[in-house]
C-alpha cells in the first residue's frame, strides 16, 4: 500500500479502493487490510472519512518521515530508542512553546489534563496522553519538530500496548503531567524542562528493569 503511495498510482487526495476490492488484489484477509489502513491513518499516511471512504493525506513533515517506520515489529530497544530522541525533540519545543502564546497553550493543555484524569482506566488515556505533548510541539511555531514529534507519538501508538503502557500507572502519568502543567503556568523553563525529562525518562527506566 506504501508503495501505490510513493510510486504515484494512488494520487495524493485520491480515493484509495475498499477493503474487499483490496484483500482480493493483494490477496490477505480483510482483516490485513483493515489493520494496514489503521495503522497508515495513524501515521497520517491515509485518512479515514466517515461514510466517504479513505484517502491519501497531503504530504506533511510526519509522512516524509514514514521510512522511520517499524514495517514489521518494534523491538524494545527500538522502542526505548525512540523514547530516548522524544527527550530532546520535546525539550526542545517546550522551550520554544513557552516564547510564543502562553496563554492558549494552558488553555488547552488545561482540557487534555482534564480528560486525562477522568480517563485514567479508559482506552482513550494514551490518545491524551500524546496530546498533551503534541499541544506543546504545535506551539513551538517549528512545522518540521512538530512533524517529528507527530511522528513518534504515531509509532508509539502502534506498540503501546506491548511496551510502555503495560508497565507504567496511569495515575503516575497524570501526576507527571500535572508537574509539567504548572510548571508551564508559571512560566518556569528549568522546572517545566526538568518535570518533562523526568517524565518521559521514566518509561525508559521501566524498560531497562
Amino acid at each position: 500500500m506504501k508503495e501505490k503511495i510513493s510510486s504515484g498510482e494512488w494520487k495524493t487526495l485520491e480515493q484509495i479502493p475498499s477493503e474487499p476490492i483490496l484483500a482480493k488484489e493483494i490477496g490477505v484477509s480483510r482483516m490485513t487490510i483493515r489493520e494496514a489502513i489503521e495503522q497508515l491513518s495513524i501515521l497520517r499516511v491515509l485518512s479515514k472519512k466517515r461514510g466517504s471512504g479513505t484517502f491519501v493525506r497531503e504530504a506533511t513533515p510526519t509522512v516524509s518521515f514514514n521510512d522511520l517506520y517499524p514495517e514489521i515489529e518494534l523491538k524494545s530497544e527500538g522502542y526505548k530508542e525512540i523514547l530516548e530522541v522524544r527527550v530532546a525533540l520535546e525539550t526542545l519545543a517546550l522551550e520554544k512553546a513557552l516564547k510564543s502564546s502562553k496563554n492558549e497553550l494552558i488553555n488547552n493543555l488545561f482540557e487534555i489534563l482534564e480528560n486525562m484524569k477522568n480517563s485514567v482506566e479508559s482506552d482513550n488515556f494514551f490518545e491524551y496522553d500524546m496530546n498533551f505533548h503534541i499541544e506543546i510541539a504545535k506551539h513551538s511555531n517549528n512545522n518540521l519538530l512538530k512533524g517529528l514529534i507527530e511522528l513518534t507519538a504515531a509509532v508509539l501508538k502502534v506498540h503501546e500496548k506491548k511496551y510502555e503502557y503495560k508497565y507504567i500507572d496511569n495515575y503516575k502519568r497524570v501526576d507527571e503531567h500535572s508537574k509539567i502543567f504548572e510548571a508551564i503556568k508559571k512560566s518556569d523553563l528549568s522546572i517545566a524542562k526538568k518535570a518533562l525529562k523526568e517524565h518521559l525518562e521514566s518509561a525508559i527506566k521501566e524498560l531497562n528493569k
